[in-house]
């Protein structure tokens, strides 16, 4: 006796479209995890290079500034400096006995006799990192008169 034995078709042999479709979220979920940290990691890495550039060019004028004659600093202009990147500024400015902050180069009028001995000088470097954030950095240095 011949049994017969039917075709069955097992639906439950595949994915369905709803775990296809599930599958694909994680995945592109996952894609998307991994190139935003990608992003990331770009925007830190810039952000550090840019940096370490800033602390070398406020380190120049700083050692400028030490190493002019006490005369010359009324001439002093930093934003001369070579190098500077786009959207980098160097500013440097005095302090007189009161406290009032005098820019430099000293105005024309200015009496450099008039100022403190020692002088502190700060000077102040200014940055744009990715996605337009303003950062600063400044150091200080005392000059005195012979």
């Amino acid at each position: 006796m011949r049994t017969r034995r039917a075709a069955s078709v097992s639906f439950n042999a595949g994915l369905s479209l709803i775990e296809m479709m599930f599958a694909s979220g994680i995945v592109a979920l996952t894609l998307s995890m991994v190139f935003g940290a990608l992003v990331s990691l770009s925007d830190v890495s810039q952000s550090a290079e840019r940096r370490a550039i800033a602390v070398t060019h406020l380190a120049t004028v700083l050692e400028t500034l030490q190493s002019l004659p006490y005369e010359d600093l009324r001439r002093y202009d930093p934003s001369a400096l070579e190098g500077l990147a786009k959207g980098e500024t160097v500013v440097a400015e005095c302090f007189d006995a009161s406290g009032a902050v005098v820019p430099l180069p000293l105005p024309p009028g200015a009496v450099q006799e008039a100022l403190p001995n020692p002088l502190r000088v700060r000077a102040t470097i200014t940055w744009t990192v990715g996605r337009g954030r303003i950062l600063s950095m400044s150091g200080w240095v005392l000059l005195a008169r012979s």
